[in-house]
């Protein structure tokens, strides 16, 4: 028994090596549970040669085969909703879209092309296709295409059925609910058919497509959002992928990215434009890219009445025998899952074992915004700022709490500190609007 016990944890352990290198993910210790189910699903076999066989099979099959869908869902993440961080939209829409739509204007090419990198469900692409609708007066003028690509089968073809709960629609308008969606049963709405024009979903590994130096069949894009999908890649293909999609751009086209995944490096020779929830990259030409960089003083902020307070008073869990990062890694898994109230709770539980993390005030910090608990939010991004006053991040997040709180001056004097840390001290937005 314990020697079949044996044999099956090595077969896990194959799949989840194979998953990684197939799909460029860094591997969660959380996997190897999650795909124990999975091992005895697909019969796999338990030792010697027909392991190797299994291997290889994996390794050369399509993600659409039965083995891959069952794998890829134990694996990724899909929850997300409409409109997800309304701010965030908002900045892609004044920060991206405007100058967009006036070039194509002034150049009289009425033309879109935009790529939403790890769609998911594809509330995402639908809500770059609602934005437009409420942007375009004109809209049947245009030629809009909206590329939505993902590993995920099943979550594909999710997302072309269309068919929603309506806690996925929680961050929409009535009235946008009123016209881009049909009821379709008890809670559940469809996508309204002008909402899906010229929205085309496509089974895509952005590791594989990436290593290939493979462009997408549809030429270049004036908009890409990759967001909340490079963070769970290993290192080199975060790198691997950050420079396909920078050349994925069309000049003067944008990248929208998480702030977590906001690095300048990554990104070059792209210029970085930053608002106070959102960064984004603008593929400028050479001329009129930032000629020098001003660094000023960082601002030293106070630390709060307790640095080691949390808000709320989270239950006790052991984590002495976990690799913080490890376990970290984990909470900001579970919080995309959706499940924020429990990520919250075990992330309050982690800074009460670790006081002086850093990244775990950020995540928590993250967490309260996306929930709208805004003097949380507030109180943790001060926090973690005191621990990492160098994060660009940690600093952009305490502007947005400042700026919902409606503390205006005090956002912007925290938006600058964020933009001198992150080597943006320059009038680029200004010159972006220009363009």
């Amino acid at each position: 028994m314990l020697h079949e016990v044996a044999r099956h944890d090595e077969a896990v352990a194959v799949l989840m090596d194979v998953v990684a290198s197939r799909l460029g993910l860094s591997v969660q210790e959380s996997w190897r549970v999650r795909l124990q189910p999975v091992a005895e699903a697909l019969a796999m076999p338990a030792a010697g040669e027909s392991l190797n066989v299994f291997r290889r099979q994996l390794e050369s099959e399509r993600l659409d085969t039965p083995a891959w869908r069952r794998i890829i869902a134990a694996v990724t993440i899909g929850e997300t909703r409409f409109l997800r961080q309304k701010s965030w939209f908002r900045q892609i829409e004044r920060l991206a879209l405007g100058p967009l739509i006036r070039r194509c204007r002034q150049q009289n090419t009425l033309s879109l092309r935009l790529w939403s990198a790890g769609c998911a469900t594809g509330e995402e692409p639908y809500t770059l296709a609602l934005m437009l609708r409420e942007l375009l007066p004109d809209f049947a003028a245009w030629r809009i295409e909206i590329l939505a690509t993902d590993i995920h089968s099943d979550a594909l073809e999710a997302a072309e059925r269309g068919e929603y709960d309506a806690r996925q629609l929680r961050e929409l308008e009535a009235w946008q609910i009123s016209r881009f969606f049909v009821p379709s049963g008890r809670s559940r709405f469809t996508v309204a058919p002008e909402l899906r024009q010229g929205v085309k979903f496509r089974i895509l590994n952005l590791s594989e497509h990436a290593a290939a130096g493979s462009d997408n069949g549809d030429g270049s894009f004036d908009l890409i959002l990759c967001r909340n999908v490079l963070i769970y890649l290993t290192p080199p293909v975060q790198r691997s992928v950050a420079t396909h999609l920078v050349g994925a751009l069309k000049p003067r086209g944008w990248l929208a990215v998480s702030p977590a995944e906001a690095s300048a490096e990554w990104f070059k020779p792209l210029t970085p434009v930053n608002a106070a929830e959102a960064i984004l990259f603008c593929n400028l030409p050479a001329a009129l890219r930032p000629a020098g960089l001003v660094v000023h003083p960082v601002e030293i902020v106070t630390p709060p009445a307790s640095v080691t307070a949390v808000i709320g008073q989270p239950r006790v869990l052991r984590f002495a025998e976990t690799d913080p990062s490890a376990k970290l890694q984990e909470l900001r898994l579970l919080a995309d899952r959706g499940d924020l109230a429990e990520a919250r709770t075990q992330c309050q539980a982690l800074l009460a074992a670790d006081r002086l993390n850093g990244a775990a005030s950020l995540l928590l910090a993250e967490i309260c915004s996306e929930l709208n608990d805004l003097p949380a939010a507030y109180e943790t991004a001060r926090q973690a700022v005191y621990l990492a006053p160098s994060s660009a991040h940690a600093h952009f997040l305490l502007a947005g709490a400042l700026s919902r709180l409606g503390r205006g001056a005090q956002a912007r004097k925290a938006l600058a500190v964020a933009r001198t840390l992150t080597d943006t001290a320059t009038t680029v937005a200004d010159q972006a609007r220009s363009l």
